[in-house]
């Protein structure tokens, strides 16, 4: 679906394992992510050199976890937003 780049991909457990980031468009409902690993080492780099990055802090488990998707997704929709990131 246009717009779901960006969005989380959870795992049953509700951990992100991914975000969406390209969608196929010679084939219907197969998208590409980036793995969450790649994200939190960006992250960890990125507080190595820019002191506003410091201060983000990830959760190291999951309330979300033994929930259905469904309730998954109604607790985090109101945490997803597009961020578009400008390089000089």
């Amino acid at each position: 679906n246009p717009g779901n780049s960006g969005g989380p991909v959870f795992n049953k457990n509700g951990e992100i394992v991914g975000i969406i980031s390209k969608k196929e468009t010679k084939a219907e409902g197969v998208v590409y992510a980036i793995k969450s690993k790649g994200i939190f080492k960006m992250i960890d780099e990125l507080k190595e050199s820019d002191t506003s990055v410091q201060k983000i802090k990830l959760p190291s488990s999951s309330k979300l976890k033994g929930m259905g998707r469904t309730d998954q997704v109604k607790e985090v929709e109101d945490f997803v937003f597009q961020v578009k990131a400008y390089q000089n």
